[in-house]
């Protein structure tokens, strides 16, 4: 047997070794059990007892948030974002866990908002992958914050390789905030910078779609000015010959009016 290959067997067990004995010391430490209190080491130490094995380690620990994930754990939700905040500290290549932790493990709203700290954190190393501002966008859209959603979105929508989706979908936001004519020009601005004729036609019906939107607002205000009272549907604007005929909807199943949030009626589309 020759020295080199001797050095070379006595490498790979010496890294399987390593291996192992990371995972009885992951076991020991980590494993979930009932009433158990879970310690979760630091990276440094992780990384120490590792050594240059550390991108392996963070793999693992991967592998085990993602297995821990449907077990009944004491604020399990942190426990996730914890384990996940290692694994890109030892190798932050793994973006994975970004949107594990920062998207999948978090349900209340408290949760959702670790979330976003752990994604802003993901955005500090990878400022220019459109995936991580869509996914504190999707966040904020869980949250209710539609306009700080759209923010996220315009910027996710800007970076290299971003999908077309992320700008054909903005109007949709826009509506959900009740921002339809700042939506229309922002999508009329937006005209000028695509060259995609399938995507340009999509954007310049969906810029209709708010100006409808934003016509049939305007018909209702001229209602209460002139009969101090709110119409029960948009059907009476035509009756009172506010209106010809009700736009067509051609995003959702027709345009009506929503009384759900108070006295004063929204111009809805129903999807």
């Amino acid at each position: 047997m020759s020295v080199r290959f001797r050095s070379s067997y006595l490498i790979i067990v010496i890294a399987t070794g390593g291996v192992v004995l990371f995972s009885v010391i992951l076991n020991k430490t980590l494993l979930p059990r009932k009433n158990a209190f879970y310690y979760i080491p630091s990276a440094k130490y992780i990384k120490f007892v590792s050594g240059t094995f550390y991108s392996l380690a963070a793999h693992l620990l991967f592998v085990k948030a993602v297995l821990d994930y449907p077990e009944e754990i004491p604020h399990k939700t942190y426990y996730i974002i914890s384990l996940c905040r290692i694994v890109v500290s030892l190798d932050h290549n793994i973006k994975e866990a970004f949107f594990f932790g920062g998207v999948v493990a978090p349900k209340t709203p408290k949760e959702i908002k670790e979330g976003i700290s752990f994604l802003e954190e993901g955005l500090k190393v990878f400022p220019s992958d459109w995936r991580i501002p869509f996914w504190i966008g999707f966040n904020y859209l869980q949250l209710g914050n539609y306009s700080r959603a759209i923010e996220l979105y315009k910027y996710a929508s800007s970076l290299p390789k971003s999908p077309p989706f992320l700008k054909s979908n903005l109007p949709f936001l826009y509506y959900r905030a009740g921002s339809v004519e700042e939506g229309v020009i922002y999508l009329n601005s937006l005209l000028c910078s695509i060259k995609n004729k399938h995507l340009k036609d999509i954007i310049k019906k969906k810029i209709q779609w708010l100006k409808d939107l934003s016509f049939l607002k305007k018909k209702v205000e001229d209602y209460y000015i002139l009969y101090h009272s709110w119409p029960s549907s948009l059907d009476e604007l035509v009756k009172k010959n506010l209106l010809d005929k009700i736009p067509e909807d051609t995003f959702g199943r027709g345009f009506y009016l929503d009384y759900s949030k108070g006295k004063i009626p929204l111009v809805k589309s129903r999807f």
